[in-house]
C-alpha cells in the first residue's frame, strides 16, 4: 500500500483487490473470510486497474435467496460488481461528495476507489461516506 500525502487522506482505508477473473464464491470467501472487516473489494482488470467494485451487503443479500447462492457459486465476479467511482487522492472532498450525490440511489453509498499515481491507493469505505455526508 502507498503513502497517501495530500487530499482525501484521512478518509482512504486498505482495500483488498481481486481480479476480474475470480468467481463470485473466490470474492464472497475473500470478503467473508480472509478480510471480515472489508465493506468491499476493488476488482482489477488484465492491467492490474480498477474495472469494478463489489460490495459485502450486496452478497450478503444473495446469500439469502438459493438462486442467489448459486449465481455466487458458478458465475464470474464481474456479474455481481458495481461500476466504480474512482477519483484521485487530491480530488478535493465538496467535488467527491457531489460526484458521489450525482449516482443512482441505491449505489450513492457504495465504496469509492482511491487512485494515487496511477495504482489503487485504497477506497472510502461506505459507512465512512455516510458519515461524510453528515458533515
Amino acid at each position: 500500500m502507498m503513502v497517501i500525502e495530500q487530499g482525501l487522506y484521512s478518509y482512504v482505508q486498505p482495500a483488498p483487490s481481486i481480479v476480474s477473473t475470480a468467481t463470485g464464491s473466490e470474492a464472497l470467501h475473500m470478503l467473508m473470510k480472509q478480510n471480515e472487516d472489508a465493506d468491499s473489494a476493488v476488482v482489477l482488470g488484465h492491467n492490474g486497474t480498477p474495472v469494478g467494485v463489489v460490495m459485502k451487503t450486496r452478497f450478503t443479500a444473495l446469500l439469502r435467496d438459493p438462486v442467489g447462492f448459486d449465481r455466487l457459486c458458478q458465475e464470474p465476479v464481474t456479474s455481481f460488481m458495481l461500476k466504480p467511482l474512482i477519483v484521485d487522492v487530491e480530488t478535493q472532498l465538496p467535488e467527491l461528495l457531489d460526484q458521489a450525490i450525482r449516482r443512482p440511489v441505491m449505489n450513492r453509498f457504495d465504496s469509492i476507489i482511491i487512485m494515487q499515481n496511477g495504482a489503487v491507493a485504497g477506497v472510502i469505505p461506505s459507512k465512512q461516506l455516510a458519515a461524510l455526508f453528515n458533515l
